[in-house]
Parts: structure tokens; sequence; C-alpha cells
């Protein structure tokens, strides 16, 4: 018990010695490409999506980051995707973070071979550098092997480290003979206890393991690329300010390029004549489609309604809310919250819930008639942060939005302005009332300090 502890405190006070800027091991090369103001595109599974560290190393190098993480997907997954989420961000430099998920066994072979592997981690650096932009490679850090249990199926090769590093010596390989990159994240992981590196899971990252991922990916950019010291600060997202006038603001975008698809090719998006938006699957499954504003849409709970028109045609749907910076990739426990009950007059499936194809909903939601976790509201308003949308059930049958947005009535205060009013209302009385009593106690307490030194002194004198 007491080396477990030892291991996690030797370890934390490991990451706080190297939180910040570290030493830089080698000078990056006069010409070498500059990192201020660039776009930082960060491509890989949870480690990536559900992580701090993309945010913590864009803030240090003066760049603006598009995290394209999924969890759960493979190098396959990413490469069907690839093109949307990575290339079409016109990106200068893509840190690729892929092999936790490829090298999983829950049969005797692997989800994606070593073979396949390595062909797509090349398919990605020649497609990044045929775009003018740049390829960091990172390795993955150690599991938990217990995870993995039963782990019959990587006995045979060694148990569930030995597989997993056979994936990080491809990724050594594919960036030696590419001469990219390589941020050996396994090879540094090493020098701390799993307890300390590692979320509880055994799989994702704690504080102190986002900490040191950003330190070693930082050195290593900074050892190979440019700096400029009097570059000017890359803005970030500002915060959405809270509207409270009659204010209407979309929270999805008609922009089919704008939505993000974890299975690519899974669901059609089109952009109609009118401007509305149409999703339709292609597999007759149950795809998602996913939209985050980059900033959020704030609103007051309180005089703020959520406005629908969409019509299901021969497809059903089901839609889910995030909130308070969470998205339907990077998302909290308690920040979301499914909307398919609240739309009135609707149809449902009397046994998932989802709304029943072959119908056209419009109407609106108060805000305050849904179950918004109470951590998510802030001085009584809200982030909206994301939509999830399912497209359920006949192939090629389109779903079509015409209006998903928030409206404000104007009805909500700002919280200085109700506080300054009740203060001005309240000071009044205050002070006829606890102002004089307020002196007179103060006046009792000297009186009676000057009374005991008085005191003390006549016994001083009598002795």
């Amino acid at each position: 018990m007491k080396t477990g502890i030892r291991s996690v405190l030797a370890g934390l006070l490991a990451a706080v010695l190297t939180a910040g800027a570290l030493p830089v091991a080698a000078e990056p090369a006069a010409d070498a490409p500059l990192l201020d103001g660039g776009v930082l595109c960060t491509f890989g599974d949870s480690l990536t999506a559900l992580s701090d560290w993309p945010k913590a190393l864009a803030d240090r190098l003066n760049m603006r980051l598009i995290n394209s993480g999924i969890g759960g997907h493979t190098s396959d997954d990413g490469r069907a995707r690839f093109e949307r989420d990575v290339l079409n961000k016109s990106p200068d430099f893509v840190i690729i973070g892929f092999g936790t998920n490829d090298f999983v066994r829950e049969t005797p072979k692997s989800r994606v071979s070593l073979e396949k592997f390595q062909d797509n981690l090349t398919f990605f650096i020649e497609q990044i550098r045929a775009a003018g932009a740049e390829p960091v490679l990172l390795t993955c850090p150690y599991v938990r092997e217990n995870v993995y249990l039963p782990d019959t199926h990587y006995q045979a090769d060694g148990g569930v480290l030995a597989v997993l590093d056979t994936y990080n010596e491809k990724i050594r390989q594919t960036a030696a003979q590419a001469e990219a990159l390589l941020i050996d994240i396994r090879k540094e992981c090493e020098k701390y206890s799993q307890t300390a590196f590692l979320h509880s899971d055994g799989v994702h990252l704690s504080t102190m393991g986002n900490t040191i991922y950003a330190n070693v990916i930082e050195q290593g950019m900074k050892s190979m690329y440019r700096q400029d010291p009097d570059a000017p600060r890359v803005p970030q997202p500002a915060k959405p300010t809270i509207p409270y006038g009659v204010v209407s603001q979309d929270i999805i975008s008609f922009d089919p390029d704008d939505w993000l698809l974890p299975d690519e090719g899974s669901i059609r998006l089109g952009k109609n004549e009118d401007g509305s938006l149409s999703l339709s699957n292609t597999n007759g499954q149950w795809p998602e489609a996913h939209y985050s504003p980059e900033t959020g849409v704030a609103v007051p709970v309180k005089g703020t309604r959520l406005e629908y028109d969409f019509s299901l045609e021969g497809v059903g749907a089901s839609f889910g809310l995030f909130l308070n910076g969470s998205t339907p990739t990077v998302s909290r426990e308690g920040e979301s919250l499914s909307l398919n009950a609240y739309f009135d007059g609707a149809k449902r499936e009397p046994t998932v819930g989802d709304l029943s194809a072959n119908q056209t909903l419009t109407g609106s939601i108060l805000l305050s008639d849904l179950p918004i976790p109470a951590a998510c509201i802030q001085d009584g308003n809200v982030i909206i942060s994301g939509l999830k949308v399912f497209a359920v059930g006949a192939a090629g049958k389109p779903m079509v939005i015409r209006k998903f947005c928030v409206v404000t009535d104007g009805s909500a205060m700002p919280p200085s302005t109700e506080a300054s009013s009740v203060t001005a209302e309240a000071s009044p009385k205050g002070d006829q009332f606890l102002t004089p009593l307020l002196l007179g106690v103060s006046a009792l307490i000297v009186a009676a300090g000057v009374l005991v030194v008085a005191i003390r002194r006549k016994k001083h004198f009598r002795k």
C-alpha cells in the first residue's frame, strides 16, 4: 500500500516539475515550418477526443486547434473519415494517434492487422504531406492489462502489452521510414506508475497523464518546428454571449460539411433548394450525425424555447442535446439529454422511444420544461454545445430539417441587473437599522477595551 502511494506521489511530483514549457533538446532548422498561427489537427481515438492535452498543447504552441478524435475508432475508421475530418479542415500540422483500438482482440485476431495498420499510417502521412501539412506520429501509452480480461486471445503472443507494443513498433518503423516526427509516448509513460498516468478505467488519461502528453509533444514539436516569440497570439474561441433581448439562434448548421459522421458514408447529407438539410442513412441501420457549434450557443433557461420543424419521410429519428461544453464526440457524464419525449404530438416507437417514420413535427419546447442537469446551469443560463441525430430505418429515405433553433423572449434579466436592483432596494432599509447598531456595538467594544487596560494598569501600580 505504501509503495503504491509513494509511486503516485512521485509521479505527481514529476508532472509538477515538468509542467509548462520544457527545455528543447534540439534547435529546429532555420527554414522549418512555423508553429505560431497555424492550424493544429489532432486526429485519433478517445485518447485524443476525450483528453485535455490537445487544447493545452495548442495554447502553448500558439495554434488554432481542430480536435478530430472520435472515441472507439481504429485507424480503419479514421481512414474512412480522413478527408472530411482532416484534409477538409486545411491543417498545417496533424498529430496522428491511433493504435489503442486497432490492437484489441475479441477473437484471436486484432481488429486491424499490423500490415493494414502500417498501411493506414503511411496513407495518412502521404496525404498530409500532399496537402502541404506536417504529420506527427504518437505511439500509444500502456494500458492496464486487467481491463482486457479474459485475455486469452493475447497470451499466445506474450500478453496484452506485448501485443500493443507490436503496434507501437509499427508506428516507430513507419515514422522512421517516412522521416516523420515521432513522439514516443509509450517510452515516456514508463517513467510513471499506471495508477498515476491513467484514469481509473485503465485506458484513458488521468490529469497527470494529460499534462505529460502536452509536455512531451510540446518538447518534440518545438525541437522540429520554429516558433516566433513576436508572433501575435492566436485568439481562442470566444465564450458565447448570452442574449437577453428577443433573439433567435440556430443550434445546427444547414451546411452538410459542418457535420461530423463517426461512421463515414453511413449517412448522406445534403442541402435542399429551400435551404433545408436532408439526412438519410445508406445502410438501413441506426447511424448518427454530429454537429457542434464552435463556441456553443448560450441562452437563459427562463424565457427560451427550442423551435423545430422537420419531416421524417420513411425514416425514424432520435435527437440528443449536449450541454455545458460536452459534444457528441467529447461527452462528459450528466451533460446531455434526449429530446424525443418532448416533441409535441410526436409518434414514438413503444420500446425504444425513437420518433416514428412518416410524420412532420413543428412546434417548440420551453427549455425550462427540459430535465437540464442543475450542474449545466450557471446564473440561470445554459450553453448548448452539440446535437446528435440518428437516422433510423429504411436506407435512402430522408429526414428533412427546416428549423432547429433557440429563441429567447427577452423576459430573463442579466444577473448583474437583478443583483443591483435588489441591492438598491435593500440598502436604505438596511442602513436605517444596521448601521447605528454596528456603530453602537463597536463603541461598546472600544470602551470595554479601554476599561480593561485601565484596570490592569491600576493593579500594576499597586504591586
